[in-house]
């Protein structure tokens, strides 16, 4: 399934979302209320890092990922909800965007859990398996606000990130 919504009328698809009742192509997100499945994307053509039958993280409906740009869904990185990626912005292993965007050229990478953010510019955030507090690189605001606010709160209630990042 080519996706549209993200689609301007002078802009070739760069990517499928994939179908299939396969655990690669698509899976129920057990962590949120949310249960509608995630889908796997494959490129169509070539564009930065990326070439024409990679696969991609996974996406909940065709506005997550802009056909514009270098922007990419890598690994097991999954957006979802209201969550946009554009420009050449990368989110990269098992990270996930929830609500927000991430844009310019930023990266999210690791485990980092966004809800209701905009990273842009040149903001990398990295978050390690394990680890308390993210590190953020570029300009940042408010990092104070990217730490949990206790530690003991299970994931699922806790919303981990919202500042706003970028220049």
């Amino acid at each position: 399934m080519v996706s549209g919504s993200f689609l301007s009328a002078n802009v070739l698809p760069k990517y499928e979302i994939l179908e299939g009742r396969d655990d690669e192509q698509a899976i129920l997100c057990a962590d949120m209320a949310d249960l509608t499945p995630f889908r796997r994307i494959r490129a169509l053509r070539d564009f930065g890092d990326v070439k024409a039958g990679d696969i991609g993280g996974f996406v909940q409906g065709d506005k997550a990922l802009s056909h514009e740009g270098n922007c990419w869904i890598y690994d097991d990185a999954k957006v979802y909800s209201t969550g946009q990626i554009k420009g050449s912005a990368q989110i990269r292993n098992g990270s996930f965007l929830y609500r927000g965007i991430i844009e310019g050229d930023s990266v999210v990478r690791g485990y980092a859990k966004c809800d209701d953010v905009h990273i842009s510019g040149r903001t990398t955030l990295w978050m390690g398996q394990g680890w308390k507090y993210p590190m953020v690189y570029g300009k940042a605001h408010d990092v104070e606000g990217w730490i949990p606010r206790t530690v003991d709160e299970p994931p699922v209630n806790r919303p981990l990130w919202r500042r706003v990042l970028g220049l």
